[in-house]
Order: C-alpha cells, then sequence, then structure tokens
C-alpha cells in the first residue's frame, strides 16, 4: 500500500511506513478476545451450555485459531457436575478424566497443555506437581486469564511455553505420568502441510523421548481425536515401537486414549477396573492392522497415509513448472542460454534452506526462536560470503566447492546428541551454524563464478530457474523422508562444480 507514494520520494515512504506500523500497534490495543501469538491469530468466544429445564448458562470458553475451532476451556469440576448433574455423563467421563482411573500420580508431566484442561484434572485428581508445556504462550496466557478451574493460578502447576520434543530432550525429570494433550493441528493446517507444530512430536524417536521421562511403573498416555481410523493404526504402532509394548486403546467423548505402562502390561483385570470407575461410557476400541506406515523423524508426515505424492500435487506442480518454463523461456530466449551452474547452485540453495529449517527444528523444536535462529543463520553465512568475496581475487572457486561439498557431508553425519547437550539456545544456535557453513562455501561459489561472467542477467535468471527446481524437488521428501534433502543438494552442488571443472573456459 505505500509503494505508491515512493514517487513522492523516499521522505514519504518513510512517513507511510511509521503510519501504517502506529495503526498496527493501535489495532492490537482496540479490546476485544482476539491475540496474535507467535504461531496463530486466537479467538475466544463463551461456550454456553443447557440444562434440561432449558436453562442457559456460561460452561466456559471456546477457542479459535484463525478462523477454526480448537479447543474449549471448561468447567470439568466435581463441584460443576453436582451443580448441573443432568448433563449427559459423557461429559464428566472425557478423555481429560481417563488417566486418573489408572493411575493416582504425584508428578505430572503435559505436553500440550494448551488452556488448561489437562492441567485441571491432574489437580483435581491429587497430583502435587505438574509440568505443564505448550508451544503457544499465547494459549498458555488465554488459560491463565479464562479457565474457569483457574489451574494455572497452583503453584503446583509449572508453565512452559515451549516446544514438546524441545522441553523432553532437555529436561531429566521423572514423571508418575506423561501426557499427550490433544495437541494436534489436523483442523487447522493443510495434512500436507511441511511445516507444522505438531510433525515431530509423534514420531516413533519422540515416543521414545517420553517414555525416557516414564518413572518405573508409571504411564505413558497419548490422547488424540481420531479422525480416520488408520491414524489410531498409526499412533497406536509407534508406541509400541517406541516402548516394545501394545498399548490399551480406549474411546472417550471426543478422544482417543492411547495407554502404555513402563513396566508390566497393563492386565486385562486393571482395565476393566478402571472402565467402571469410568461411568461405563469410555469403551475399547479395536484397530486394524494393515502395515501402515510409521513416523519418524525421518518421515515425520503425521496426516499423510503412506508415502505416496498426494494427487494434490501432481496436479498442481506440473501447472507450476509449465508456467515457470514459459516465464524463463523469455528471460533466456529461445536458444535456452542456461548456464548450469548457476542453475544447479539455485536448485541445491532452495534445498539446503528447507533442510537447514526441518533439522534444526527437529533438534530443539518448532519455536520461533529457533525458526529465526536457522533463517539467520543461513542469511549470516551468505552475507560473510559476499563481503569475502569482495576483498578476494578469486580466479578458480574449485577450492571453496570441494570445502562445500565436505562440510555438506559431515554436518550430515554429525550425531543430533553432539548439539543437544548444548542446550536449545546455545545448542540450537551451533547447530544452525554448523547446518549452515556450507552456505558460506556455496556463497563463495556463487559469487566467485558470478565476478567471472559477462551476461549477468542470464546467471540470475538460471539461478531463479534453478531455485524453482528446488522447490519442486523438495517434495520428493514425502518419498524419501527429510534426509534426502543433504543428499539431493550434494548431487546438485557436484553437478555445479563439475560444469566449472569439465565445461568451457568462461571469461
Amino acid at each position: 500500500m505505500a509503494l505508491p507514494v515512493v514517487r513522492l520520494g523516499t521522505g514519504w515512504l518513510w512517513r507511510a511506513n511509521l503510519i501504517g506500523a502506529l495503526a498496527m500497534i493501535a489495532l492490537q490495543g482496540l479490546p476485544g478476545e482476539t491475540v496474535w501469538s507467535p504461531y496463530n491469530k486466537l479467538v475466544v468466544s463463551p461456550l454456553m451450555g443447557q440444562d434440561s429445564n432449558g436453562q442457559s448458562f456460561q460452561w466456559g470458553y471456546q477457542l479459535g485459531v484463525g478462523e477454526y475451532y480448537y479447543q474449549d476451556l471448561v468447567d470439568l469440576s466435581d463441584d460443576f457436575f453436582s451443580t448441573h448433574n443432568d448433563l449427559p455423563t459423557a461429559y464428566r467421563y472425557s478423555e481429560y478424566e481417563v488417566p486418573y482411573a489408572f493411575i493416582r500420580p504425584e508428578r505430572v508431566l503435559i505436553l500440550g497443555a494448551g488452556t488448561g484442561n489437562d492441567v485441571s484434572a491432574a489437580l483435581r485428581r491429587g497430583a502435587q506437581y505438574v509440568d505443564a508445556v505448550d508451544i503457544d504462550p499465547g494459549i498458555i496466557e488465554f488459560g491463565k486469564r479464562l479457565h474457569p478451574e483457574q489451574p494455572y493460578a497452583s503453584n503446583k502447576v509449572n508453565p512452559y511455553a515451549n516446544d514438546a520434543r524441545a522441553f523432553l530432550k532437555n529436561t531429566q525429570a521423572q514423571y508418575d505420568l506423561v501426557l499427550f494433550g490433544l495437541l494436534d493441528s489436523q483442523q487447522v493446517l493443510s495434512a500436507f502441510g511441511s511445516v507444522r507444530l505438531d510433525n515431530f512430536v509423534y514420531t516413533i524417536e519422540g515416543m521414545r523421548d517420553a517414555f525416557a521421562r516414564v518413572k518405573p511403573d508409571g504411564l505413558l498416555i497419548v490422547t488424540f481425536e481420531l479422525f480416520e481410523p488408520w491414524m489410531g493404526e498409526r499412533i497406536s504402532g509407534v508406541l509400541q515401537q517406541a516402548t516394545g509394548q501394545t498399548p490399551v486403546v480406549l474411546t472417550a467423548h471426543h478422544g482417543t486414549v492411547f495407554i502404555v505402562r513402563n513396566g508390566p502390561s497393563l492386565t486385562q483385570a486393571e482395565i476393566d477396573e478402571a472402565l467402571s470407575k469410568l461411568g461405563g461410557v469410555v469403551k475399547p476400541l479395536p484397530l486394524d492392522s494393515t502395515g501402515i506406515a510409521l513416523t519418524t523423524d525421518n518421515w515425520p508426515y503425521l496426516y499423510m497415509r503412506e508415502r505416496t505424492m498426494p494427487f494434490a500435487y501432481w496436479t498442481i506442480l506440473p501447472l507450476l513448472a509449465l508456467t515457470s518454463i514459459a516465464l524463463s523461456r523469455r528471460m533466456l530466449g529461445t536458444g535456452w542460454r542456461i548456464q548450469w551452474r548457476f542453475f544447479f547452485l539455485g536448485a541445491a540453495f532452495m534445498l539446503m534452506e528447507v533442510r537447514i529449517i526441518a533439522q534444526v527444528a527437529l533438534l530443539f523444536g518448532s519455536t520461533w526462536v529457533v525458526n529465526a535462529a536457522a533463517i539467520s543463520a543461513v542469511l549470516v553465512m551468505a552475507t560473510f560470503s559476499n563481503l569475502l568475496i569482495a576483498r578476494l581475487k578469486v580466479e578458480n572457486t574449485r577450492l571453496w566447492g570441494i570445502l562445500l561439498l565436505v562440510t555438506l557431508a559431515g554436518s550430515s553425519l554429525i550425531p543430533a546428541a553432539t548439539f543437544l547437550s548444548l542446550g536449545q539456545v546455545s545448542g540450537g544456535t551451533i547447530a544452525a551454524l554448523v547446518l549452515a557453513l556450507p552456505i558460506f562455501f556455496a556463497g563463495m561459489v556463487f559469487s566467485g563464478s558470478l565476478k567471472r561472467v559477462q551476461e549477468v542477467d542470464v546467471a540470475m535468471a538460471s539461478n531463479l530457474l534453478g531455485a524453482i527446481l528446488g522447490g519442486f524437488v523438495e517434495y520428493v521428501t514425502l518419498l524419501l523422508g527429510i534426509g534426502s534433502l543433504a543428499w539431493i543438494a550434494f548431487l546438485f552442488y557436484a553437478l555445479a562444480i563439475a560444469t566449472d571443472w569439465f565445461g568451457p573456459p568462461r571469461e
């Protein structure tokens, strides 16, 4: 909107930007129950109930993410149900109550604590120490202000705005109960999206990390809302692979509960006794056994049934490719004067960006701080390479190319534990820099090569066309996994270097 004022001079542009910034700040101060968190637009609205006499009452609030329903903030206390004893039994014995029919824990870890329903249940059932983890500080803040039972006001509760995997990697505490709340975001983002806050939670490695925090004879419990039966089979399989036990699977009000004990498996007598405490509304859920693909840190696509390229991609990607080719032909001419070195460098660079963000997020959590560190590391390396190349007289980029391949291979082989032991902030920053180190040498190769070409416009057009190819190739991870990105990038970089060694001489 500010672009038209550029014609009036840069002074007007600064004024327009300042006015726009002040307007955004003013909008944030307007009254209302909308909060922009680091991840989402959060909106709350009153949640009304109705008793048998037709009288309405406010039960709590509903929280929406964007324009979609996400979760409730509701009073599920014994006092509430004593007052409203005509409500359906399924409300009283919901998925929040199921864990405490099996165990009376003293120490509880809740991952995906949200606005506090799980935390309230833990406090009602006698927990003396609760670590409540949720990635979104805005959601926690709504729970603190609006939850009817005020669970976050208890001195027994320690809220953490952090990613679930990051918290598990950086704590040595042991718990009687480790509980995954309903933290899935399947109603909020596309099932095929590669940037999801919950992708790296429901993997074999993620559940293994959680099980390591469970005391002997304690429970690991995952609650999840199943929209497809195969999702239950996947989560059950992931838990079995991670713990060595087949989970007990129960269906409650609007959540499915998966239960594993760190010790002897739950007996049928224990299960029957627990179900008798749950009002007869919680039932065992049989699952199919079709051999569905299980999610791992390398292939974390929870909402994809199998390793395949979705039909939506097969339809849109060819259209985008044709459009890109048509536009590129206008720039490069009918002779297709592609400079292959810059083409391959563009393709590899795009893959490297995706790889760095994905791997740092996996190591230290999909938080905005971690993602900012990853993106900043890429920018820092690119900036340093340009500053250095501007001061050097580069006759040959082969040495930089060799260092590029060596650092790319080396960063792919370093064990993750090397970074995890350094903590989230320092370890995440160092991991981002190490993973981004090949970007520095790639920048040296790119800028050094650019200084030696005559047709800069053709070189840049070739580079952008290669970046488009890299964007398309990124979707290969749906078939081969995220780990394939580094080695495909290695191949592209090797091809770029080979064009310099074996291609015709350039001025």
